[in-house]
């Protein structure tokens, strides 16, 4: 059995770091498309993939905010904090498929996310495919309480995946901002 952990929008590292703190003899694979941020995991323990997760493979806009604070980037143009004219074209990758591909359900997996809108679209396609099965552990940030309809799904489309994604597997609330993230203000409440 192989222990796992995979960080969606890993951002500047800090969850990598707040989770090395308090586990060991993991395998640690981070996505995060922003080419800006590829210097902060030269030193970490992680394996870097530059694409965005989604449910389904190619390339995409990625809508590029501040480095620091709330200005996050996104996949979502129509996202507040965004501007819809600033962005880079990334690959994305079906994360279920990936997960499918590279891990067995005997494997021990911790999966994060804090992709700023895009973990419903992943959830709901991993909920499809099986995938999500494969997860031991959820943890993450919901940006629909904090961004609402500027991600492009509504209420009733957000509870029912997260109802069944709690069917399966509690989705924990998640923030290493606070006190992992290099040279950055503290920022999650």
């Amino acid at each position: 059995m192989r222990k796992i952990f995979i960080d969606c929008g890993g951002h500047c590292g800090c969850s990598i770091k707040k989770f090395i703190k308090g586990h060991s003899g993991f395998e640690c694979f981070t996505f995060e498309p922003n080419p800006e941020l590829a210097k902060y995991y030269e030193k970490l323990p992680t394996t870097l993939i530059a694409k965005a997760v989604w449910s389904d493979d190619g390339t995409t806009q990625f809508y590029l905010g501040g480095h620091w604070g709330h200005e996050s980037s996104s996949l979502y143009a129509e996202k507040s904090n965004v501007n819809k004219d600033v962005y880079a074209i990334v690959e994305q990758i079906n994360l279920g498929q990936w997960i499918k591909d590279n891990f067995n359900k005997d494997d021990f997996i911790v999966l994060k996310f804090g992709v700023e809108g895009a973990e419903y679209e992943v959830l709901d396609s991993m909920l499809k495919d099986g995938s999500l099965d494969y997860t031991n552990e959820l943890y993450g940030e919901e940006h629909f309480k904090k961004h609402g309809s500027t991600i492009n799904i509504s209420r009733q489309k957000r509870d029912r995946i997260m109802s069944a994604v709690n069917t399966k597997i509690k989705f924990q609330n998640w923030c290493a901002q606070e006190d992992e993230c290099i040279a950055r203000p503290k920022v999650c409440k």
